[in-house]
């Protein structure tokens, strides 16, 4: 028995992916990714939304990621598609990576119809590469989880991926556990304005509450596409019974509806059954509108082979053309070879001529290398030599520039000594002849007192008695002077006094 992984690899083959692999890889895992946690965040009311703008602004940017994988897968090349249009791996027993190289194949391709996967445990990874698979495939008709034990996460995800996917008709859930969130994401599929293409919906078994049936049953109202609902063996009561009655009387196209082994009345049970057999009867009536319809749709089909086999008329002309084209090609070119062989012998002779020259221009250039070999090993002995007396001759100026500017530097200190003690001596020169010439003022002023005085001293010596001899004077003549002598004394201090201050 094949591997589910295996079976990943039949479904798809791997594509041609012109350029880097390892970047177009890198590309198309990230915008997986990207598509697949922008379709698992979004919230259950998204679901549930009646209106259809509120729900187109929501599923605007998921669908704008799946357009972005989808345009990933197209430009990874042309896949080879097997003739597989049905697979069961129901009760495998493969691993969870193999059921995912399984549900993740379903993104590329374009022939399964009918895919089941029943009895095989999902809880580890639940639905997530299912979850990113069906927006992107458009050839899946049925698709059969039943006891996966998916849970009530699993199928919320899984409805999550249900509401961008319009192809899928019949859908078997049957022994999973599906908790009243996950039936209302469910009946926001069946009840949506997305277009979902469910003809069958199998949820027996499934653990179904009250809540949980009326939230199906509502959303029937707004569904004309379900022809099978099998609700068999859960937990549906009066309420839900009552609100699937109600469903009924405006929903016309369910025909089948299985309600065994839940605790519903009889009275409801006989109302059901008496709508379905109204929804039956109403189907055998539109079948001849029906009819008429694909018998349309095949005459459409009839004319459009029609218009095939011309095509493939003037095909097979221009085959046949293109053979005759081909022979003559062929036959030029047998021709071409035959003269392509002489003139590759004549290379060839001139090609040994050629490498015989390059041998010995080979043998040459060697002796030119040997000889260049020995000039710059002696180039560079000397280049030694001459960098070691450069050094020596830097290490000399080096000590004449520190011997010089020592040298400066000591010139530098006596001038700036020298400087001070010539304005030192030069303000001792200047204070010596400012007294200098101060003692020679005062020197003048005191000999011109002095000539004063002995002129004043002569011209008194005739009034005198005794004359200059002071021993001729006598008492009476002592009297006599005393008033001149202070006159005369009054005016020799005055003159000292003048010169002095001068």
């Amino acid at each position: 028995a094949a591997s589910p992984a295996s079976t990943g690899l039949l479904m798809t083959a791997a594509p041609t992916i012109p350029g880097d692999f390892g970047e177009a890889s890198a590309k198309y895992h990230e915008l997986l990714s990207l598509a697949r946690r922008s379709i698992l965040e979004l919230s259950p009311a998204a679901l549930t939304q009646k209106s259809q703008e509120a729900r187109q602004d929501v599923l605007g940017r998921v669908r704008e990621n799946v357009a972005q994988l989808a345009a990933s897968i197209e430009r990874s090349g042309s896949m080879r598609m097997p003739r597989l249009r049905v697979l069961s791996v129901a009760n495998s027993g493969g691993s969870l990576a193999g059921f995912g190289r399984i549900e993740d194949a379903l993104q590329a391709n374009t022939r399964l119809e009918r895919l089941v996967l029943d009895l095989n445990d999902h809880r580890s990874t639940g639905t997530a590469s299912l979850v990113s698979s069906l927006p992107l495939n458009a050839t899946l008709r049925h698709l059969s989880l039943a006891q996966c034990h998916l849970g009530t996460s699993g199928i919320l995800e899984l409805a999550k991926g249900l509401l961008l996917n319009t192809t899928l008709e019949s859908l078997c859930l049957r022994g999973n556990e599906c908790g009243t969130a996950a039936a209302a994401a469910l009946g926001g599929v069946l009840g949506g304005a997305s277009g979902s293409a469910l003809r069958m919906l199998n949820l027996s078994s499934c653990h179904l509450t009250d809540e949980a049936g009326v939230a199906i049953a509502n959303s029937l109202a707004n569904n004309t596409v379900l022809e099978s609902l099998l609700l068999r063996d859960n937990g549906l009561r009066e309420r839900s019974s009552s609100a699937l009655v109600d469903a009924l009387r405006k929903h016309t196209s369910l025909t089948t509806l299985t309600l065994e082994l839940n605790s519903i009345d009889f009275r409801f049970l006989r109302q059901v059954s008496q709508l379905l057999e109204r929804n039956a009867r109403l189907r055998e009536k539109s079948k001849p509108h029906g009819y008429r319809k694909r018998i349309q749709e095949l005459e459409t089909c009839r004319r459009e082979v029609r218009a095939l086999e011309d095509v493939l008329d003037k095909n097979n002309i221009r085959k046949r053309e293109a053979s005759e084209r081909q022979a003559t090609v062929l036959n030029e070119l047998r021709d071409t070879r035959g003269t392509e062989g002489a003139r590759t012998k004549d290379l060839e002779e001139k090609l040994e001529v050629v490498r015989a020259e390059r041998a010995q221009a080979d043998n040459e250039v060697l002796a030119l290398e040997e000889e260049l070999r020995g000039v710059l090993h002696t180039g560079e002995f000397q280049v030694s030599q001459l960098q070691i007396r450069i050094s020596s001759v830097e290490e000399r100026l080096q000590q004449h520039e520190r011997h010089i500017s020592q040298a400066q530097g000591k010139i530098d200190a006596f001038d700036e000594k020298a400087g001070k003690e010539l304005a030192a001596a030069q303000e001792e020169l200047e204070k010596a002849e400012k007294a200098r010439a101060s003692a020679a003022s005062l020197a003048a002023a005191a000999r011109r007192n002095l000539d004063s005085f002995v002129a004043s001293m002569s011209s008194l010596e005739s009034g005198i008695p005794g004359a200059s001899d002071p021993r001729r004077r006598q008492v009476q003549g002592r009297k006599t002077l005393e008033p001149l002598k202070k006159r005369a004394g009054s005016a020799g201090r005055g003159r000292v006094g003048k010169a002095t201050s001068h």
